[in-house]
């Protein structure tokens, strides 16, 4: 079975909705973050660890494909025997 399959998989099913939903919570917490006057007290120290929170879930979004697709390319080539138990 081809190690990218999984993830020519995910890209076509999953990333994209995704990708839209932590990027525009990203994005709408931007005003949150960067305001001045009232409330301003209380948002701000609410914004940072939501804002946190959807920064780390873009990053895996890229990083976990990544290290998916080195790691079973590495245990390929080292000659272990493949796990395919994992339903795709």
């Amino acid at each position: 079975m081809d190690v990218k399959a999984p993830l020519y998989l995910l890209l076509s099913e999953g990333f994209r909705p995704c990708l839209m939903t932590s990027a525009t919570t990203t994005l709408a917490l931007i005003p949150a973050l960067t305001s001045v006057g009232w409330g301003s007290d209380v948002m701000v120290p609410m914004g940072i660890p939501s804002f946190g929170g959807m920064l780390v879930v873009l990053i895996s979004i890229f990083v976990v494909p990544v290290f998916y697709c080195a790691l079973k390319e590495l245990r390929g080539k080292s000659g272990a025997e493949s796990d395919d138990s994992i339903a795709t």
